[in-house]
């Protein structure tokens, strides 16, 4: 039997010699002297809380208090929220701001366990709130994940990966675009490579849905000449396929395709050229690399002063001739009496 909290966040040891005991709220108990041990768990491994109401109001106090826990305190409170975005989501929407400004701290904590559940947190949220999350919500979440694929820890990444495909599938379309536009300028590589293969997934995800459910968007609506939006989005693409990561150009090379097939061929080359300048390098760089087209050989140098010496005179003596006299037309002078 497991001995009841005497408060939100206590721990208390279960009577098997320290194991992880499940209990209602759909947390776990940590033993107090193993609370180094804690590992973030899969969804598939939680269970529904016996009382979802109450476990709403705990964890609305915890969040209240959230910076002043400790961190294995704040590692089970994100384990309650994450109980309750995955089987309990009417109980999530009160407190959405809340809970995903917790995870996204939670997810950028230097302890990996935490860190981890944070933003496998981050998914469930998505997963619970969808397209009710807006603009800076998406925003937030996006550039969280983005931060933490740019870093060295494989651990992270994967995970980070894991709740970025979740973002594609639930966060509303348009306002991802956005959010990972913002980020292809970025100097550091591996991040602006990300944003531009998350904009191609999402791109992929919009093409082949055949309509928009909210506000009765249609799926093209965004991909209209005069929309900020399109121009902000085919713009950074437009960087992003000269960049450094060969991941990046080729997501970016996609997600060009894409739009140039909705546009039209011609329509598309009218609006690059409007953004970019039709005689600028970059402007055919994108016209080449989304159509195909080879790239023309630059022209020979003239080399040096010595190669072109040798080339000239390489070239006087392939044009000299002789008269049956032995004259030698190429010679400074002759007489011809």
């Amino acid at each position: 039997e497991v001995p009841k909290k005497k408060s939100p966040n206590a721990s208390a040891k279960s009577g098997d010699g320290g194991k992880w005991t499940s209990i209602s709220d759909g947390a776990l108990e940590v033993p107090e002297d193993q609370s180094a041990q804690l590992v973030a768990r899969p969804s598939s491994e939680f269970q529904p809380a016996d009382d979802p109401a109450a476990l709403k109001q705990v964890l609305e106090s915890e969040l209240g208090c959230w910076a002043a826990a400790s961190w294995d305190e704040q590692f089970q409170t994100i384990e309650k929220l994450r109980c309750l975005c995955l089987f309990h989501r009417d109980h999530v929407s009160p407190i959405a701001h809340e809970s995903l400004s917790t995870a996204i701290e939670g997810a950028m904590n230097l302890r990996s366990a935490l860190a981890k559940n944070g933003v496998l947190c981050l998914g469930d949220i998505m997963v619970a709130l969808g397209r009710s999350i807006g603009e800076d919500g998406i925003d937030k979440i996006v550039t969280s994940l983005l931060s933490i694929m740019g870093k060295e820890s494989k651990f992270l990444i994967a995970a980070a990966d894991d709740t970025m495909s979740a973002v594609v599938q639930h966060a509303h379309p348009h306002l991802l675009l956005m959010a990972c536009v913002r980020h292809l300028s970025v100097k550091g590589t591996t991040i602006a490579s990300r944003a531009s293969v998350t904009i191609s997934q999402c791109l992929q995800r919009l093409a082949e849905s055949r309509e928009e459910e909210t506000d009765g968007e249609d799926r093209v609506s965004m991909f209209q000449r005069g929309d900020d939006r399109l121009g902000a989005l085919v713009t950074g693409l437009s960087k992003a396929i000269t960049g450094k990561g060969p991941a990046g150009r080729q997501a970016a090379k996609k997600s060009l395709r894409r739009i140039q097939a909705v546009l039209g061929a011609e329509s598309f080359k009218e609006l690059v050229a409007e953004l970019l300048g039709e005689s600028s390098m970059t402007f055919r760089c994108v016209i080449e690399s989304v159509n195909d087209i080879p790239k023309k050989k630059p022209a020979p140098s003239s080399g040096s002063f010595r190669q072109r010496f040798k080339l000239a005179k390489q070239k006087k003596q392939d044009t000299s001739f002789t008269f049956g006299g032995g004259v030698d037309c190429a010679s400074s002078s002759f007489v011809v009496t």
